[in-house]
């Protein structure tokens, strides 16, 4: 399975999948930024998804700076970017 990310901006939750667990969230929005709260996520053993998990993580944990770009939705850490999502629906 791909990684997958659903922000509800509506309802102020995200949802995702890294491939292996599920997540889920609550968010809060500033000026060009999302604020992840504290996600919950499910603990499968996943021996070869582990790094991805993992970064996913990391991105998704505090304040993201974000960036619409020719469609797609870039996420920033330290004007990093760290993360593109492609819109699916």
């Amino acid at each position: 399975m791909l990684p997958i990310l659903e922000i509800n901006a509506t309802e102020k939750t995200v949802f995702g999948h890294d491939g292996c667990n599920s997540f889920r969230g609550g968010i809060k929005f500033k000026p060009e930024t999302i604020v992840f709260m504290p996600l919950a996520s499910t603990l499968m053993a996943c021996i070869n998804n582990q790094e991805i998990g993992h970064k996913i993580g990391q991105v998704l944990k505090g304040e993201v700076q974000y960036k619409f770009e020719d469609k797609h939705l870039a996420l920033y850490k330290q004007n990093k970017k760290v993360m593109v999502l492609q819109k699916v629906d």
